[in-house]
Formats: structure tokens, sequence, C-alpha cells
């Protein structure tokens, strides 16, 4: 975080958030901030859980490229603007990055003074090779204690009989295919089901498609 707020200096922005989702549990992805937002802000937005509806979110989720905040991207959400401009979050620029199971979203915002087309074009090469390094900082010291399923190491053979789980053969089949018995399929099952803490095939197949393990 210090040396975000670094950056954040050297382009004049008074706060800067990095928010991580990693894409599972599928119904209910959470996103965890860390910023120095006025501490009332960061308290209503955890609580309302605001990151569910944040329009930014969304958007930056969504592009590959740089957004600057407009109350464009606020057309239905009135109330949730208007209280984050209360609070003097109000004029801001997101990058967003995607990688191993897990979204990374880098945001720079003041309370005055909009961002301009040209302003944007000198920060924006800075913007995104600043959110890959917070990103990479986080697979790397974060992830691998909270979500240690992310970093399973599968056996080629468990990748074979998942791939095929994927893509909807059973047992019997697999077992066919691999020129294995069935038995041998299931062990293998049971064993990928412990590394990646799931209890069924479609939870396993999911989790391992999120993370990129097969």
């Amino acid at each position: 975080m210090v040396s975000l707020l670094e950056t954040r200096d050297i382009f004049e922005f008074e706060f800067v958030a990095f928010g991580t989702r990693v894409h599972l549990p599928v119904t209910s992805p959470k996103l965890d901030i860390i910023s120095n937002y006025p501490p009332e802000w960061q308290l209503c937005y955890q609580q309302n859980r605001y990151d569910a509806v944040d329009p930014i979110v969304s958007s930056a989720l969504s592009s590959s490229t740089p957004i600057i905040w407009s109350s464009d991207l606020y057309p239905t959400k009135g109330s949730f603007w208007e209280e984050a401009q209360s609070h003097g979050v109000s004029y801001g620029c997101s990058q967003s990055i995607d990688s191993g199971g897990a979204s990374g979203i880098l945001s720079f915002s003041r309370s005055s003074e909009p961002i301009s087309y040209s302003e944007m074009l000198t920060i924006q090469s800075h913007l995104v090779a600043i959110t890959h390094y917070a990103h990479t900082k986080f697979c790397q010291f974060v992830a691998p204690s909270r979500f240690p399923e992310m970093f399973a190491r599968l056996t080629t053979r468990e990748k074979d009989v998942l791939r095929w789980c994927a893509d909807g053969k059973t047992s019997h089949e697999i077992s066919i295919i691999l020129r294995i018995s069935e038995r041998t399929v299931n062990f293998h099952l049971n064993n990928i089901f412990e590394k990646l803490n799931v209890t069924n095939k479609t939870a396993a197949c999911v989790k391992a498609v999120n993370y990129r393990l097969i």
C-alpha cells in the first residue's frame, strides 16, 4: 500500500484503492479492497456491499483498457454516486486485470478537478503497469494463504480425468477413453476433490477452469 500511495502522489490524486475479486464462489464473488479512502466511506461501502452495484467495478471488469469515471456510468445509481461524492470520492480512473483465477482493479481518485483526456494519456501506461504489479503481488503473497486451491498441484492424470469431466464424460466413459479402470478414475477424482476442497465433479470442474488448473 505504501508504494501505491507514492504513485498516488506522483499522479496528483488524493485516494488510491486496489481491489481483488476471486471468481468463486460463482453466486457471490466478493471484492476485497485496500485503500486510503475516508474510513466512513470504506465502512459504508463494505456494510452496504456496494461492490455488487458499483458501476465502476462492473465497467472496469468488463474492459481491458483504463476507464475514466463519469456520470454516464451512474445512470441508475444516483444515490450511490452522491454518497461517494459526499466523502470526496468524485473523480477518478480505474484499470483492471484478470489473471490466475482472480481479477484486480486499481483506482486513483480525488475530490476535485475531472480527469482530462490529455492527463489520461499521460498516466495510462503507468496505470496499466502498476495494476499488473499490484495484482502480481496479491497472487504471490496473499492468495496462497487465503485461496490455497488456486495453487493446487494436480498430476497429469488428474488433469486428464478432470478435462474429460468438464466435457461431460462419466467415470465409465473416461475409463474407456484413458484405458484405465473405472475404479482408478474414481480414485483420481477423490484426490482431486480433496485438493480442490470440493465434494462433486461440477464444483471441481468450475474451480479448475476458473483457477486455470486445466
